[in-house]
């Protein structure tokens, strides 16, 4: 039975395990944090998220199934003629929407683009250090045949 008076079982004097820690207990020791945090612009992803593409797929699939369904006659209604000849070729619209969609996006995205100098720069780096190298081997460059 314990008895907190008894020779080395108060309840103030520290056991073994915290004696060896080199940190109080109850910190934290800083090597044990992680180097790198998540930023919180980073998006924060479920395990179980469903890719885009997929999302994608699934939506113009059942589009697809139902316009079909339609254009098949498996259900009937009662639209204007106008309005079936419009369902009819309604797929080529949105193909021709989203692929304008794209266009406008991936100008707007090369319009946009940062220029990363640092990068750059150590590309520059690395492609004469590559060539010091490469000459270093014998290897001739054809600007230096003359």
């Amino acid at each position: 039975m314990f008895d907190g008076d008894q020779e080395g079982n108060t309840l103030t004097e520290p056991t073994r395990m915290q004696a060896e820690l080199p940190h109080p207990p109850g910190v934290i020791a800083e090597e044990a944090l992680p180097s790198r945090l998540p930023s919180p612009s980073q998006p924060k992803t479920h395990p179980y998220t469903i890719p885009k593409l997929y999302q994608w797929l699934l939506v113009a699939s059942v589009f697809m199934a139902v316009w079909l369904s339609y254009v098949a006659g498996y259900f009937k209604t009662s639209l204007r003629q106008e309005y079936h000849d419009i369902i009819l070729v309604l797929p080529l619209y949105l193909l021709m929407t989203f692929a304008s969609y794209s266009l406008a996006l991936l100008g707007y995205r090369v319009a946009t683009f940062n220029d990363c100098k640092e990068a750059a720069e150590e590309l520059q780096e690395d492609v004469k250090e590559a060539r010091k190298d490469l000459e270093r081997k014998g290897y001739k460059y054809a600007s230096d045949w003359q």
